[in-house]
C-alpha cells in the first residue's frame, strides 16, 4: 500500500468526476495502475530465461509469442499448481486439475 501511495504522487491525474463510466474505463485501459500490471504479470514470462520481447532480437522471441498465444485470449481459464506455475486451459478444469487451486482474481 506504500507503494501505491508513493507512486500516486508522481502520477498526474485528471479528475475523472465529470467523465461518463465508459470514457472512465477507456482511461483506465488507456492507463492502467502500474502496481495492478506488476501483480498481473504471471510467473511464466519471468521464469523465461531471456527468451522475451526484444525488439532488437525480434527472431529469439519464440517463446514469448508462444506465451503469448494463451494469455488474455478469449476463453482461456488459469490455475495455479502447488509450484506456482500457471496451467492454462479451455472449459471445465477436469478431474486432473490441482486440487485446492484457486484462479487467481485481479486485485481492484
Amino acid at each position: 500500500e506504500k507503494a501505491r501511495t508513493v507512486l500516486e504522487l508522481l502520477l498526474h491525474k485528471e479528475t475523472t468526476a465529470d467523465l461518463t463510466p465508459s470514457k472512465k474505463i477507456k482511461l483506465k485501459l488507456e492507463n492502467p495502475d502500474f502496481l495492478e500490471l506488476c501483480h498481473m504479470l504471471p510467473m511464466e514470462v519471468i521464469d523465461l530465461g531471456g527468451k522475451g520481447y526484444d525488439p532488437q532480437h525480434s527472431d529469439d522471441s519464440s517463446a514469448f509469442e508462444a506465451w503469448l498465444r494463451c494469455y488474455y485470449v478469449a476463453g482461456m481459464q488459469l490455475l495455479r499448481d502447488g509450484n506456482g506455475r500457471t496451467i492454462w486451459f479451455q472449459g471445465n478444469p477436469g478431474p486432473m486439475a490441482p486440487k485446492g487451486s484457486k484462479t487467481p482474481k485481479p486485485k481492484k
